[in-house]
């Protein structure tokens, strides 16, 4: 394993992945990888992490997760359920094509992404049904 010292931070490089967080660029957010980025980038900007999506699991990904079960291990969540936010806010109605673009470099070791992809379908019919927060 190694590990990258960024600032006041550390992250572990084990390649199983990257966590992606979001930080306002201008008038839109931008996600970057938060293992690989200084911190000086996200300096004076608002940045959102995982539990940014929601406090209290009611963001539709957060729901559809749990509906379809998706966590095994837990290890990739983070970067999977970022990754998803991002493809959702870019193109509300993904194609599977599109969900497997937008999530490749995001490796789930326990192998759920059938359940990743049932996933983001739900949660963007959620979204597209008013089910948004």
């Amino acid at each position: 394993m190694k590990t990258q010292k960024l600032g006041k931070l550390e992250a572990s490089k084990m390649g199983f992945g990257w966590i992606p967080v979001w930080y306002e660029k201008s008038c839109r957010p931008e996600a970057i990888r938060s293992c690989v980025a200084p911190v000086s980038r996200a300096a004076g900007k608002e940045v959102t992490t995982i539990e940014g999506l929601s406090p209290d699991l009611s963001h539709p990904l957060q729901r559809a997760w749990i509906v379809e079960d998706v966590p095994q291990c837990g290890y990739c969540q983070s970067g999977q359920l970022m990754s998803a936010a991002v493809l959702l806010r870019e193109k509300p109605r993904p194609s599977d094509d599109d969900i497997d673009e937008a999530m490749t470099g995001n490796i789930c070791r326990c192998g759920t992404y059938p359940r990743i992809r049932k996933a983001i379908h739900r949660a963007a019919g959620m979204m597209s049904a008013g089910g948004a927060k």
